[in-house]
């Protein structure tokens, strides 16, 4: 699986240090943005509702020390808790103003998206989804290279969960990959994981030829200087013959006729799994060779990778590509909540097979996804009607 991500400096810092006592998935470090003695106070003196209230109207503040603080706030609210009766009734007008401080980038700028991405991760929709597309883009184009690895993160997340076709997500997969050929390292690796995550919920496959050009893209990557690039193009190249393995078994049709160079790919995927000079140190190398073991069998073979996530008294097992992709974006994202998310979070229940765990079993708020996905389309009708560009001015 990828690598856990390293501290950052700067926005990429927002949760809190040390390992969770409830997973063993996820490590992050503390906020480099100090919260205010009377923000801290008033968090935990005000009712969940009104502290969300409170951040919000923080947002309008001239001082960006006092944004960022609501922003932080913001973060940890959302991660840590699964509120979506809370958040549904304020998602257009907190969305519109994250919307209107991602334009700036920077600090400011990704810390709102991240919480755009919690707020698409709470009830199953993205406010001003389009607008959301572009502003990322923007971002993404303009930015320096943390801005472009968080950005492209939360548009991936956004396109992933949203209700939209597959041309909508294929545009969104487009733009991720002309981006390959001038990211930098943590960029490139985002970018990478971002393809993987919205071309696991796709259903419109490529053709021959362009599975095979989209393959090679992917191989080329293998020869990256950067080890955590070649794992996540090696993910991804196991995703997609995962993907399409599943699709020419129902189809009872021979997968080797569609796949150009395979043995090609596992010759190059073997010398990963062992011992290559590609590596920075004991732990890079160690790293590379667990992980193209797993991603070999799967090409070689078809065998099913396995990742077990614990939680207090349970284990969950994710075992193919398509949920440990899902699963790594959302760890990046809600970070040490989501053993909260995956208690309480029926978009998770609906997306991993959570049917016979604890973790549905205490799930305080269970719902039939399809009704969250109705819930959705009916915000989403509603806000067409409106004039939604008159919003963000």
């Amino acid at each position: 699986m990828a690598p856990k991500r390293k501290n950052k400096k700067e926005f990429l810092s927002v949760d809190e240090d040390g390992d969770s006592d409830d997973s063993n998935m996820t490590t992050s470090s503390r906020a480099s943005i100090p919260i205010s003695r009377t923000a801290s106070q008033r968090s935990v003196e005000e009712p969940i509702d009104q502290q969300i209230e409170t951040c919000i109207e923080d947002l309008e503040e001239k001082r960006s020390s006092i944004r960022e603080a609501a922003l932080i706030r913001s973060i940890r609210n959302l991660s840590f808790k699964y509120i979506p009766d809370i958040i549904e009734s304020k998602a257009e007008s907190w969305t519109r103003a994250l919307l209107r401080n991602a334009k700036r980038g920077g600090t400011e700028g990704c810390l709102s998206a991240k919480v755009v991405a919690l707020i698409t991760i709470t009830t199953a929709s993205c406010p001003f989804f389009e607008q959301a597309v572009t502003i990322l883009k923007e971002g993404i184009k303009n930015g320096k290279e943390e801005q472009q690895s968080l950005y492209l993160l939360v548009l991936a997340v956004i396109t992933f969960i949203q209700d939209v076709d597959d041309h909508s997500r294929w545009q969104v997969l487009d733009f991720i990959h002309s981006q390959f050929e001038s990211a930098q390292k943590a960029a490139l690796k985002s970018a990478l994981n971002a393809y993987g995550l919205v071309y696991s919920v796709i259903s419109e496959r490529p053709d021959k030829d362009e599975f095979n050009s989209l393959l090679e893209t992917h191989v080329d990557l293998l020869e990256h200087d950067d080890v955590d690039v070649r794992i996540a193009a090696g993910e991804n190249i196991a995703l997609f013959i995962e993907d399409l393995s599943l699709h020419f078994m129902e189809t009872d049709q021979d997968i080797d006729v569609f796949i150009e160079n395979k043995f090609g790919i596992i010759r190059t995927l073997e010398e990963l799994s062992k011992d290559s000079t590609k590596y920075q140190g004991k732990k890079s190398r160690a790293l590379q060779k667990s992980s193209f073991r797993d991603i070999l069998a799967t090409v070689s073979d078809g065998s099913n990778p396995s990742v077990k996530l614990k939680f207090k008294n349970e284990t969950l097992d994710f075992d193919s590509w398509k949920k440990i992709v899902q699963l790594n974006s959302y760890r990046e994202i809600i970070g040490e909540g989501l053993n909260v998310h995956v208690h309480e979070n029926p978009i998770l229940h609906s997306q991993f097979d959570f049917t016979n765990s604890d973790a549905v079993k205490v799930d305080r708020r269970l719902y039939d996804i399809t009704v969250g996905k109705a819930r959705s389309k009916q915000m989403k009708d509603s806000r067409q009607s409106k004039a939604q560009t008159t919003y963000l001015d």
